[in-house]
């Protein structure tokens, strides 16, 4: 074990959530009170802190004692702290890696509960502006009297005026401060400080963050849009669910993809089982237990669906031979042909049996015309 100085902030929790009060009572919000607002306390006063190397992290195994002096960083009253880093096994209960907390409870308690930072500094100026004068005083012996409201001692020679006038100050500023709430992406001890500045948001990881069902934009809330519903722009829809665009006003798959279970699915490859046409990726492509070529087309070395060659073209580039050319044809190595017993058109090679049936019947309709002319 040897010690070394950090940032609290560079220090990671090895819990998710931590209890408002140490062992002996004590909330950990008034602890950070009486270092940094009343100053009754020094964080030399704290015990050392044990800092567990674990792959390439440090981890603290001192959940409530590194939330103190991480508040500390933030209010500008402690720049690094001294540790003991130690490379031997940590608790197995203590086995999150985070940056931020979860206070269980009513929050921290002291002046960060009540209202946050801001008002943790006034504070911190009216009792040194408080503790000034009681020094300067204390020459003439004077009583001291007990200020309840403001938690601090104040000289009875000590201005009344000045008092009254600093004591609803710290309440409108306090009250300014709950009515105004914390914006997105702020600091937060409870889920109040977001909701009152922003519906739909919530107090998460010691953040304002928008509810689960909700994304941020232009500092507000808005809700997710699932496969279906109504939306104005694409950020409606991918919000909830990738690979989705807003079309005609509602949300639905990409191109490349097919709704199912509200997902948006890659569709399928020739070849591969299906369970509709529209899962198919190429639109030329049905499905028949597999995604296949529709009729006139073929499956091309590209594997993709191709129409099919007519007669006398060159061969396309099936890897099953004679699979490019129309029906009735084969490839004779560079181009369609026609097979044994049809005859070719520049379309289709037909069956010569019907192409004799075809010229029989135009005879006899030619020679009925002809001997309807002489009836006449």
């Amino acid at each position: 074990m040897f010690c070394h100085s950090f940032k609290p902030s560079n220090l990671l929790y090895s819990q998710d959530s931590i209890a408002r009060r140490f062992q002996n009572g004590r909330l950990i919000g008034e602890v950070l009170d009486e270092i940094y607002v009343y100053e009754s306390l020094s964080v030399q006063d704290l015990p050392k802190m044990e800092v567990h190397l674990i792959d390439f992290k440090f981890v603290s195994a001192d959940n409530r004692r590194l939330w103190i002096l991480k508040e500390l960083e933030k209010l500008g009253h402690l720049k690094q702290v001294n540790v003991n880093i130690t490379t031997k096994e940590m608790d197995r209960r203590k086995s999150a890696r985070t940056n931020h907390i979860k206070i269980r409870g009513d929050g921290p308690g002291g002046w960060s509960a009540e209202g946050g930072v801001h008002l943790m500094q006034l504070a911190r100026l009216v009792h040194q502006m408080i503790r000034r004068k009681k020094e300067k005083k204390e020459s003439d012996n004077q009583k001291s009297l007990n200020c309840k409201d403001l938690k601090i001692t104040v000289c009875k020679a000590y201005p009344c005026t000045l008092v009254l006038l600093v004591v609803p100050l710290i309440s409108l500023y306090f009250q300014f401060a709950v009515s105004a709430g914390v914006p997105l992406a702020g600091s937060c001890t409870n889920t109040t400080n977001c909701t009152a500045s922003t519906v739909n948001s919530e107090c998460k990881g010691g953040t304002c963050q928008c509810k689960i069902a909700f994304y941020a934009q232009n500092k507000t809330c808005l809700a997710k849009v699932r496969i279906g519903g109504s939306c104005t722009n694409a950020t409606n829809c991918t919000a909830s669910t990738a690979n989705t665009a807003c079309k005609s006003g509602t949300c639905q798959c990409t191109v490349a993809y097919f709704p199912q279970n509200n997902t948006c699915v890659a569709k399928i490859a020739l070849g591969s089982p299906c369970k509709g046409t529209n899962q198919c990726k190429d639109s030329k492509a049905t499905c028949m237990g597999t995604c296949k070529c529709k009729d006139g087309f073929y499956k091309d070395s590209s594997t993709v669906c191709s129409p099919r060659i007519y007669p006398n073209k060159p061969c396309g580039t099936s890897t099953v031979k004679n699979d490019s050319c129309v029906d009735n044809a084969y490839c004779n190595g560079t181009i369609c042909a026609c097979g044994i017993g049809y005859t070719t058109t520049p379309t289709s090679c037909n069956s010569a049996v019907t192409m004799a049936v075809v010229e029989i019947s135009t005879l006899i309709m030619c020679f009925m015309l002809a001997y309807l002319e002489v009836l006449k």
